[in-house]
C-alpha cells in the first residue's frame, strides 16, 4: 500500500449537440485547525447545511451495493452551479433547489470563497476548473465570463478529435495528481462542450495509527454475515459525537482542518434509517459542535469503488425540467435548445492507517434537441457494524465526501 494518501476527485460537465435526452453542557468547538490555515475565505459559508442535504438526497436515493456508497457533495455542487448560471425559469429554479441556494451571486462567492481558500491552506485541498469548446459551438459570451470569474475556469477552442481528447485527460491526470489518468474515453465532434472540475485531497492522517493499534476484528453486516478485518484502534482521544441518531467520532487529517467523522447508528437502527432520520442541519450542527468528550475508537480498515447513474436520484430530488427535452431553458447556455441526457458519478476511497485517499468523477451530458453529553465521561465507539462516514472542511464546515459502510470484504 502507498504511503502517499491523495484523496482525488474529478467532476465532469459535458454539454453536447446530439439528439434527445435520457432520462446540556454547552459542547467543545470543534478542533482548531493549525496556525497556517487561511479561515477568512470561508467566512462566506452562512449555512452549510445545503451542502449536507445535497450528500444525503444523493445517499438516500442511489442504489447503494450491500450497503456500500459513496458520493462527493461538493463534486455535484459545482457543475450543478455552472448549470445554473446558463439555465432560465422553471430548470433554474428546480437546480437551485437541489443546490439548496439560489445561484444569484452569493452562491458562486462562496463557491469561489471555498475554493481559493482550499488552494491557499496548501495541497491538502486543490480544484482546478476548466471548459472545453467544440470550434463549431458559439456559446454565450456571459456564460463563460462567469464561468472564468466565479470558478476560476480555464477555456479552450479545439476541433473535437482524438488529440483534444488527449489534452482533456492530461488536463485531468494533472490536475488530480495523477491518480485520475482518464476522464473520457472518446470524444464526440457532435458535442457542444466540456466543464471539467478536477479536485485533489491528500489526506494523511494527524496521528497515523500505530502498527500495534491493528488489530483483527469481526465485522458484523446488516443480514448476518460476519467479516474478519483490520481494525485500528485509538484510545482516549477527543471527538465523540452524539445525537439522536447516532455515535460518533471525529479523526483529524494532518494541519487539523480536515476530518473524518464515522457515525455509528444507535443500537437497533441501521443505516437507512439514520440516514431518512438526518438532516443536513443536523449533520451541520454535529460537526460544527465538535467533540462532546474523549472517545476510544475503533475504524476498520476499508475500500471500494462506486459506479451512480444520477439521471434518476436528480430528478427525485426535484430537478425534472433539465432532464425534459421539452421543458428544459438553458437559454443562458446558448439560444440552442438543450437538456441534460445523462448523469453519473464514480467514487473511489481507501481507509488505512496513515490517511484516506478518495476519487470522484461526475459527469453530466447536456444535449442539444431537436425540440448533548458529560464532557467528562470517557465514550467508546468502534466500527464494527454498518456506519455512515464523512470527510470535512471542519473550518468552512462543507463536506467534500460521504458515505457508509455496509460490508467490508
Amino acid at each position: 500500500m502507498k504511503t502517499r494518501h491523495a484523496a482525488l476527485l474529478a467532476a465532469l460537465l459535458v454539454c453536447g449537440s446530439l439528439a434527445g435526452c435520457g432520462a446540556s453542557p454547552e459542547p467543545e468547538p470543534a478542533p482548531e485547525p493549525d496556525a497556517n490555515t487561511q479561515t477568512e475565505e470561508v467566512a462566506s459559508v452562512s449555512d452549510p447545511a445545503p451542502y449536507y442535504d445535497l450528500g444525503l438526497g444523493l445517499l438516500k436515493n442511489i442504489d447503494a451495493k450491500d450497503g456500500n456508497s459513496l458520493v462527493s457533495p461538493i463534486s455535484l455542487a459545482r457543475p450543478l452551479a455552472v448549470l445554473a448560471t446558463g439555465a432560465e425559469g422553471a430548470t433554474r429554479t428546480q437546480i437551485e433547489d437541489v443546490l439548496g441556494a439560489p445561484a444569484d451571486g452569493s452562491l458562486e462567492t462562496e463557491l469561489k470563497s471555498l475554493a481559493e481558500s482550499w488552494s491557499k491552506d496548501g495541497d491538502t485541498f486543490s480544484l482546478a476548473d476548466s471548459i472545453w469548446l467544440n470550434e463549431t459551438f458559439e456559446p454565450n459570451e456571459q456564460f463563460i465570463s462567469s464561468a472564468q470569474n466565479d470558478f476560476g475556469a480555464e477555456v479552450y477552442d479545439r476541433s473535437f478529435d482524438n488529440a483534444t481528447l488527449q489534452e482533456i485527460n492530461g488536463w485531468v491526470d494533472e490536475n488530480t495528481h495523477g491518480m485520475i489518468d482518464s476522464i473520457l474515453e472518446k470524444i464526440d465532434p457532435s458535442y457542444a462542450l466540456y466543464v471539467i472540475d478536477a479536485c485533489a485531497f491528500e489526506g494523511g492522517w494527524e496521528t497515523p495509527y500505530e502498527e500495534g493499534a491493528v488489530e483483527e476484528a469481526t465485522f458484523h453486516a446488516e443480514d448476518g454475515t460476519e467479516a474478519r478485518v483490520d481494525m485500528m484502534y485509538e484510545q482516549d482521544s477527543s471527538g465523540y459525537l452524539e445525537n439522536a441518531q447516532c455515535t460518533g467520532f471525529m479523526k483529524p487529517y494532518a494541519g487539523g482542518r480536515y476530518m473524518f467523522v464515522g457515525l455509528l447508528p444507535k443500537e437497533g437502527t441501521s443505516v437507512s434509517e439514520l440516514l431518512a432520520e438526518t438532516t443536513g442541519a443536523e449533520l451541520a450542527d454535529l460537526v460544527r459542535m465538535g467533540s462532546q468528550g474523549s472517545v476510544t475508537t475503533g475504524l476498520p480498515k476499508f475500500d471500494g469503488e462506486y459506479d451512480m447513474d444520477l439521471s434518476g436520484t436528480l430528478q427525485r430530488l426535484g430537478m425534472t425540467d433539465a432532464f425534459d427535452p421539452q421543458l428544459a431553458n438553458f437559454s443562458g447556455i446558448s439560444p440552442e435548445k438543450l437538456c441534460v441526457g445523462e448523469a453519473v458519478q464514480k467514487t473511489f476511497i481507501e481507509v488505512n492507517e496513515e490517511g484516506t485517499k478518495a476519487s470522484a468523477a461526475t459527469e453530466m451530458g447536456i444535449e442539444e434537441t431537436s425540440m448533548a453529553p458529560d464532557l467528562e465521561e470517557s465514550h467508546q465507539v468502534v466500527l464494527d457494524r454498518p456506519f455512515a462516514y464523512l470527510i470535512v472542511d471542519a473550518v468552512a464546515n462543507v463536506p467534500l465526501f460521504m458515505g457508509t459502510v455496509g460490508s467490508i470484504d
